[in-house]
């Protein structure tokens, strides 16, 4: 299917493309307010609150909410690092209506500056696809970040192409935003021994924890944490595409839930074995996609958007293995016609199925090297 497309012509690149940003508008904001849940508004309020003893306090942040004129939602609070909030703390300086506007312009921006730094494709294929990926359209309705993390990859993998390893290593730093689906890198860098690279995700990681302290002081770790087992912050669990969210759909049809906990268990586990597998005996490219997507099926918190941190890997996979990789576009690209809840089992069992295929050795291994593009 890429070379079918590399075989387009630049006018139906951009005819379809433009079709894709249409479908993808009308399927994402058709109804848009300005009052709708967003996660934005939990990044808005926690730049508000940054550097005072409330930063994490859930009717501190409600309070925020009200103050702003924005529709009170109690499941959107800032849980993010304190150095997070830090960096957006100049939104604040305008009101939260523009703030919105600034931050979709920035993640379009992200976006498209990942097509134009990702060296394992051409611009226009990549800028093609992006049009019609569904996950990467949501977190801009959403006011997700996920588009940001894309960029921070596209980036340090190009800096790894010009051996700029440690400064590489810096900029995948960056990714600690959404730490808890990008935590397999660090063990990639360790088990293939790139040591000047983990040297520079160790350093940038330790600077940005040491700014989050800064502004909040040394009890900032206690009510992170505390804050991250809120009740209400996986409030929705049978809209997450992962291990978590296609158990509790099962859990619907009569699974009990200690046999659902045993399962992501072990499957969790498992899951992790083929990352390991993958990092000692697949090439770099394979490894860093199978922990991208391992890290997403683990995950105790991600939602339709983060999956757009997938794109980077499937993108990679497509290099090599174009059959395999249509099998997580077939579910991604049907997800208009169900209901939320329709989205969680296919993408976990495609996902499922890439892991099995990629990670463990047999005749769909790929065996072709990927090459750079210019």
């Amino acid at each position: 299917m890429l070379d079918h497309l590399k075989a387009w012509s630049p006018i139906r690149l951009i005819v379809v493309g433009c079709l894709g940003v249409i479908f993808l508008a009308g399927l994402n904001f058709q109804g848009w307010n300005f009052n709708a849940g967003r996660d934005f508004l939990g990044f808005y309020v926690g730049a508000s609150l940054v550097g005072s003893p409330t930063l994490y306090d859930p009717q501190a942040n409600l309070a925020v909410q009200r103050k702003i004129g924005a529709r009170e939602i109690d499941s959107i609070i800032f849980v993010r690092l304190p150095y997070f909030a830090a960096i957006l703390r100049p939104l604040t300086w305008i009101p939260y209506r523009a703030a919105i506007f600034v931050w979709g312009f920035l993640s379009v921006a992200s976006l498209i500056g990942f097509a134009f730094v990702f060296p394992y494709e051409e611009r226009r294929i990549s800028l093609f696809l992006l049009c019609w990926f569904i996950p990467s359209a949501y977190a801009i309705r959403v006011g997700q970040d996920s588009p940001f993390v894309i960029l921070w990859i596209a980036i340090a993998l190009r800096l790894r192409m010009h051996k700029r390893l440690f400064l590489a290593g810096l900029v995948f730093s960056l990714c600690l935003e959404k730490w808890h689906l990008v935590f397999f890198i660090p063990v990639l860098f360790l088990l293939r021994r790139e040591w000047r690279v983990l040297a520079g995700f160790v350093t940038g990681s330790a600077a940005l924890i040491a700014f989050s302290f800064a502004p909040q002081g040394a009890d900032f770790a206690r009510e992170y944490w505390a804050a991250l087992h809120l009740p209400n912050m996986n409030a929705l669990p049978l809209l997450m595409p992962n291990l978590l969210g296609s158990l509790a759909f099962i859990e619907l049809f009569g699974l009990s839930h200690s046999v659902a906990i045993a399962l992501y268990w072990g499957l969790a586990i498992a899951i992790t074995l083929s990352v390991l597998f993958a990092c000692v005996r697949q090439q770099f490219e394979i490894a860093l996609s199978v922990a991208l997507i391992a890290g997403l099926l683990v995950s105790p918190h991600d939602y339709l958007h983060d999956w757009t941190i997938a794109f980077p890997a499937l993108l990679m996979l497509w290099r090599v293995t174009p059959a395999i990789v249509n099998i997580l576009l077939l579910p991604v690209a049907t997800l208009p016609l169900g209901s939320n809840i329709g989205i969680v089992l296919p993408i976990t069992v495609a996902a499922l199925q890439i892991l099995i295929e990629i990670a463990i050795p047999g005749d769909s291994t790929p065996s072709k090297e990927l090459d750079y593009v210019a």
